[in-house]
């Protein structure tokens, strides 16, 4: 996914040579390019299926054109989670480990079924009966490291809270279903605080959508969002989630 991030707009400086930005953040890459002299779209490639949400969490792993060369026209970054996934994989390591890339499942948390075996293991989790919960909701960064082990506490489990959905794309080529980011809380994709949540593959009516009827959800729209955690991609720093019921707010 492509997207132009805007530096300032108020034009560039003719003799700006691009900086050497391969391995900075995205926030910080875009700095430097706007110290060096210019100031108007970046594009930016790369981001998943809900492009870049904050650029903080994005590693610029190639850049057009290179460190040293004039800039004509609008830098391009390719960004990811980190760049270490695609370099080469070390001379030390095991041949099967080097002939083969990883396997998505390994790359994905999935919950300890024997962690989340608790007397009151029917009971919904919210951020009034749930410390752990209103700690997760809390979270300032969607890759925050208490993110995992709390998905293996509770994997199973349901959960009930306050979103907003931040984005909603189609789900591969389909046109009726699609995936969700959802953020704890009333911005949506302003939102600067909770995890980000994924429902992925889900019809509009998967949602179980209960309260004022609606047929429509868009970006933005509020819900009382009931759901069961699923499993968590560090690499993607999505918690996914399965719909069990959406009330409009």
């Amino acid at each position: 996914m492509a997207t132009f991030v805007g530096l300032s707009g108020c034009g560039s400086d003719k003799n700006a040579v691009m900086p050497d930005v391969t391995g900075k953040k995205l926030d910080v890459a875009e700095s430097a390019i706007k110290d060096a002299g210019f100031e108007d779209e970046v594009k930016v490639d790369g981001g998943g299926v809900f492009g870049v949400v904050e650029e903080s969490n994005w590693e610029v792993c190639d850049q057009s054109p290179v460190a040293g060369e004039a800039v004509s026209a609008a830098p391009r970054l390719t960004v990811d989670r980190s760049c270490d996934a695609d370099a080469e994989p070390s001379k030390t390591s095991e041949p099967s480990k080097t002939s083969e890339p990883s396997e998505t499942p390994s790359e994905t948390l999935e919950p300890d079924a024997s962690e989340s075996s608790e007397p009151d293991a029917e009971q919904v989790l919210t951020a009034d009966n749930s410390e752990d919960f209103a700690a997760l909701l809390a979270v300032s960064d969607p890759c925050d490291e208490t993110i995992a082990p709390f998905v293996a506490k509770y994997g199973g489990r349901t959960i009930e809270f306050d979103g907003a959905i931040a984005a909603m794309a189609n789900h591969g080529d389909y046109d009726t279903r699609y995936d969700f980011l959802v953020y704890p809380g009333n911005k949506g994709p302003e939102a600067t605080v909770g995890p980000a949540f994924k429902f992925e593959d889900e019809n509009v009516f998967d949602l179980n959508l209960t309260g004022e009827k609606t047929s429509y959800v868009g970006e933005g729209d509020r819900f009382r969002f009931v759901a069961q955690v699923v499993k968590y991609n560090p690499n993607q720093c999505l918690l996914f989630l399965a719909p069990v019921s959406t009330t409009v707010r």
